[in-house]
């Protein structure tokens, strides 16, 4: 017998509840990321904007008022775009169509080194915009070149989350699973990358800008080091 699939969200008393699968789908975190925030939602002392309690169980689903998750969202959003570094206003000096190498748009960005572009363009696809082709440059070296205008709608896009919401097309992996290790990972490695290196409190201001808990960050962040330490010894 076929199990019935349990609905994400229901109205009880006029309210709409949702599950923490809507929600994960809703944001684009993963359900280990909802959980998180859940555990921590009394480490906001804001209760207009803290993250909903648990409303109703059914089935042994739990369900969460839909309006108080919203406006826990998207004051989680704002404080993550306050955290985007600034853009030079030089990007939006020169023609549209102008191309700028990598070197320039890490630059432009304030990244530590052009190998964070690099690191977003391999590990996370559609999030940094993909490059206009490449050219020679005055040292002689072949370097990606970008489109002014594909740079400035980056800038204008960007909320922090440094996680395209095209990159994932499938369901929210099992707690545990592989895939989201390989996510943290890859999510730590450009952090690494975009602050210049590891620093003492990294794994805790992922925590603090991803959602997840302590040790899965410090984890993300000692596999994220030993590969940018071979990665560097390799060249």
């Amino acid at each position: 017998m076929t199990e019935t699939a349990h609905p994400a969200e229901i109205t009880v008393g006029g309210r709409t509840l949702v599950s923490r699968d809507w929600m994960a789908e809703r944001s684009g975190a993963s359900k280990v990321t909802v959980g998180y925030w859940h555990k921590h939602r009394l480490d906001n002392p804001d209760p207009a904007t803290r993250f909903p309690e648990k409303t109703a169980t059914v089935n042994r689903v739990e369900y969460f008022d839909q309006e108080q998750f919203e406006r826990f969202f998207a004051a989680h959003q704002e404080k993550k775009q306050k955290k985007v570094l600034p853009t030079d206003p030089a990007l939006y000096q020169g023609h549209p169509e102008d191309l700028i190498p990598i070197g320039e748009a890490a630059k432009i960005f304030h990244f530590a080194e052009p190998a964070v572009i690099r690191k977003y363009l391999r590990d996370n696809p559609g999030y940094f915009p993909e490059p206009a082709g490449t050219e020679v440059l005055d040292s002689g070296k072949e370097a990606r070149v970008f489109r002014r205008r594909d740079l400035q709608d980056f800038d204008k896009r960007r909320t922090g989350n440094n996680i395209a919401t095209g990159a994932r097309r499938t369901a929210n992996p099992p707690r545990g699973a592989n895939a989201e290790t390989e996510r943290r990972i890859a999510v730590a490695a450009a952090y690494l990358d975009e602050i210049g290196g590891w620093r003492r409190g990294a794994a805790g201001e992922l925590a603090q800008r991803e959602g997840g808990s302590l040790p899965q960050w410090d984890r993300a962040v000692r596999a994220a080091r030993a590969q940018r330490e071979e990665r560097t010894s390799s060249r």
